[in-house]
């Protein structure tokens, strides 16, 4: 019988950040930096649900909160992103903004991926796996329009914190040796927790439990430094928010040498970044287009008569249905390295808007588990918005999950559990 978290009492009479600091030290001191093939140390026997492959963390109380995982934290070989690296970042470093310096950003979620970026390599060309961990970041400020903060050590106000419209996504690759001794981390830092493999993919709900503060959140974040940093720093992705307009590009990074990533499905092969437009006559943009992009506009629709309607023809439109619905099928050929950045996106609010004006996707082919929750947990408004292009972290403070970030956890943690 596998074990689940908190039926071992064993487990329980370690105190975590004793075993913690001594799996890091293992962690460090095991050659796993030079590939060494070290002894991996037994893990727990643990089934893993929907957060436990993918970790939300609450948004901060305030943007000065010391509770948080910084992108200038020191982890294996330096910053988990050096501010030189940062600066390199063209849609922040062109105009830079007060609210999107450096210091400003802050790690708001982990995800966990045995093999990016597809996870059918694992059963037909596993060599070309790149076993990872990533943290998801986007910069966090003072919400000077809330109508009242918290009072400070020194008598002052602070203003609650607030999750600007941006995001960068840091992927760090670990050989197999350094994500199998990962993982076992991982599991017995889990095994000390009350279980959650039930239920839907969410702010994490231990960390929501026990707060930033809490053992696990200290235990996660001391697990992540002693993981990754600047030395297993493969690939950032990132994605700037303008209120009306949205750029995407990344960079992939081979042996600290940093080069700009084109963005898949694009026509023009080396194109480096895409924008996403909501111009005011119609519901959505995309430039350049790819196969993918061009199959959704369907799914734009315009405004007449001062209402947002869906105007190709049906047969159009069903075919840009099922094709978000694939979009967001972790199990078909759409991946990070098959699929352009707006595509990947937008598919699943836009079919879900598209749902909410009467268009049905009954009997279409979609994504299923037979026992993982993949109901969505955004709020109802925010899953049907366009203008919400986040896939996993926060808009303001409201949680934000897409439909591809769940089915793809769910398949993550079918991988992990059968490994």
């Amino acid at each position: 019988m596998p074990l689940r978290r908190g039926n071992n009492p064993a487990l329980f009479k370690i105190d975590s950040r004793v075993w913690l600091a001594g799996i890091c030290s293992a962690l460090l001191a095991s050659g796993c930096d030079n590939g060494g093939n070290s002894d991996i140390p037994p893990s727990p026997d643990l089934m893993l649900g929907l957060n436990d492959v993918s970790v939300l963390f609450p948004m901060p109380p305030t943007a000065t909160d010391l509770n948080v995982l910084r992108l200038s934290d020191q982890g294996v070989g330096g910053p988990l992103l050096p501010q030189a690296w940062f600066d390199e970042i063209s849609v922040f470093a062109d105009e830079p903004q007060q609210n999107q310096t450096y210091a400003s950003w802050a790690i708001v979620g982990m995800r966990l991926d045995p093999c990016f970026p597809d996870l059918k390599l694992l059963a037909t060309d596993p060599a070309r796996c790149r076993r990872q961990v990533r943290l998801i970041a986007q910069p966090i400020a003072e919400d000077l329009g809330a109508p009242g903060g918290t009072v400070g050590a020194a008598g002052g106000e602070i203003e609650p914190a607030v999750a600007i419209d941006s995001a960068i996504h840091l992927l760090y690759d670990l050989n197999e040796t350094e994500f199998a001794h990962f993982l076992v981390a991982w599991k017995t830092l889990l095994a000390t927790t009350s279980p959650s493999l039930g239920a839907p993919l969410q702010v994490n709900p231990v960390i929501a439990s026990q707060g930033l503060a809490g053992p696990f959140a200290r235990g996660v974040r001391q697990l992540v430094l002693a993981s990754v940093g600047k030395s297993r720093l493969g690939q950032v992705t990132f994605m700037e928010g303008r209120g009306v307009e949205w750029e995407f590009g990344g960079i992939r990074i081979i042996n600290g040498e940093r080069q700009l990533l084109a963005i898949a499905g694009l026509a023009d092969e080396a194109a480096a970044t895409q924008q996403f437009d909501q111009p005011p006559e119609s519901g959505f943009l995309i430039s350049p287009v790819s196969s993918a992009s061009g199959g959704l506009m369907a799914l734009a629709g315009d405004v007449v008569d001062n209402s947002f309607v869906l105007t190709a023809p049906p047969t159009e439109i069903d075919d840009a249905l099922q094709l978000a619905l694939e979009i967001d099928n972790p199990a078909t050929s759409f991946h990070a390295d098959s699929l352009d950045c707006a595509s990947c996106h937008v598919a699943g609010r836009a079919r879900r808007r598209a749902e909410d004006l009467g268009y049905s996707t009954a009997g279409f082919a979609r994504y299923t588990h037979p026992s993982f929750d993949l109901t969505q947990t955004t709020n109802e408004s925010l899953a049907r918005d366009v203008t919400i292009l986040r896939a996993f972290g926060f808009a303001a403070r409201s949680p934000i999950v897409n439909d591809r970030v769940i089915h793809e956890s769910a398949a993550v943690a079918d991988a992990l559990n059968n490994m």
